[in-house]
């Protein structure tokens, strides 16, 4: 995995996305910037049946789950390719083997969630859009997290360098234990060598993982800002500006309840209700979801 492709990847998209920010601030398109996303409904349900909460609740939690798994699957296979890179195979083989594990289970909380997502959908709840925010704070927060991305994966080289030259002492070690008694003091020295290594080891995966989550959020602002200009038209008229797109609906405004989701920091996820269907009553309903959702697990 080549950082510096990647870096400079995302700063030319982020440029271009800045650029588009400054079309739309010199037009003065700028105050009706929190209108766009005015179709975004809070995620509470009138009247919403405690097994409705447990469901989306689920849902919620398994979203976040696969992220994390997904996180580390990035996270490993940049600390396979770097220790590959040194010539150390062993360690480059285990974490691949780790990714793959993490992919894995990735999919599987995926299935999980589609799963969830069919019997809301079949009572008629469905997604909505993402929580408005700023565009400009979202271009600032990408910024942020690629330089995040950026100094993090750095350290992490800076480690895995410091495993590869420990690496070779203990080798060194290794070898003179199985022709001879190893001195005291050269003990010693193997023992440290075997810490320090270890030590290294651990915080170069620290750093890795800290770097895959800053590339995580990045890509997540980067496509909330171009789903932003997306539906801006932006660079599909001839001032480059879509404005009809900018009037704003007027969204149903539903009474929030204290029984509902807490935030979540990557993309929360929202319902809305589109009535009953199957005649049924949500008590019936519901508990044929819960227990169909529990036999899939």
């Amino acid at each position: 995995m080549q950082v510096n492709k990647r870096y400079d990847d995302g700063k030319a998209e982020l440029a271009k996305l800045i650029a588009a920010a400054h079309i739309l601030k010199s037009q003065e398109i700028s105050r009706n910037l929190d209108h766009v996303h005015a179709t975004y409904v809070e995620p509470s349900i009138p009247g919403m049946f405690s097994e409705e909460n447990a469901l989306i609740n689920s849902r919620n939690l398994f979203h976040e789950k696969r992220i994390e798994h997904e996180t580390k699957q990035e996270a490993y296979l940049m600390l396979s390719e770097q220790y590959k890179s040194r010539g150390l195979e062993s360690e480059a083989k285990a974490y691949g083997i780790r990714a793959e594990m993490e992919t894995s289970t990735a999919k599987g909380f995926q299935a999980v969630i589609k799963t969830c997502d069919n019997k809301l959908e079949d009572f008629g709840i469905r997604q909505d859009t993402e929580k408005p925010r700023k565009l400009n704070h979202s271009l600032e927060a990408a910024e942020r997290h690629l330089e995040e991305y950026k100094n993090s994966h750095a350290i992490s080289s800076i480690y895995i360098q410091q495993v590869a030259d420990n690496t070779i002492n203990v080798q060194q070690f290794e070898a003179a234990k199985n022709t001879r008694l190893l001195a005291p003091d050269e003990m010693k020295q193997f023992a440290a060598a075997l810490y320090q290594r270890d030590s290294y080891m651990t915080s170069a995966e620290q750093e890795a993982l800290k770097a895959a989550t800053a590339y995580k959020r990045f890509q997540s602002e980067l496509n909330f800002a171009e789903r932003f200009n997306e539906r801006l038209g932006l660079g599909k008229q001839s001032d480059g500006i879509n404005h009809d797109s900018l009037e704003s609906p007027s969204p149903a405004k539903i009474e929030k309840s204290n029984s509902l989701l807490p935030e979540r920091e990557m993309a929360p996820i929202n319902f809305q209700t589109n009535g009953n269907r199957f005649g049924l009553s949500k008590t019936e309903v519901f508990r044929q979801m819960v227990n169909d959702i529990n036999r899939e697990l």
